[in-house]
């Protein structure tokens, strides 16, 4: 998902229940132009998705980490990285 210029990400994504894999990129292009840098937190309904075993985020300079362990259940040892 692209949120490059999003300030929040869409509470809906608690929905995709069968998703394992997401990545949520703050660029535009591939060549990382234009990172976000006004999305700070990760929707709470993250936490829902228990097939969820890898979360990328990408090029999201505002976000703050304490908020992505709180979103998507680092406790039942989801397996994230912030690029």
């Amino acid at each position: 998902m692209n949120v490059r210029l999003c300030e929040k990400v869409p509470e809906w994504l608690g929905e995709l229940v069968h998703v394992e894999d997401m990545c949520i990129d703050g660029t535009m292009h591939s060549d990382g132009e234009a990172a976000n840098c006004v999305l700070m937190e990760l929707p709470p309904s993250l936490g829902n998705l228990q097939a969820l075993k890898t979360l990328s985020l990408m090029h999201l300079a505002a976000l703050d980490l304490a908020c992505v362990n709180r979103a998507a259940g680092v406790a039942r040892n989801l397996k994230y990285s912030k690029l």
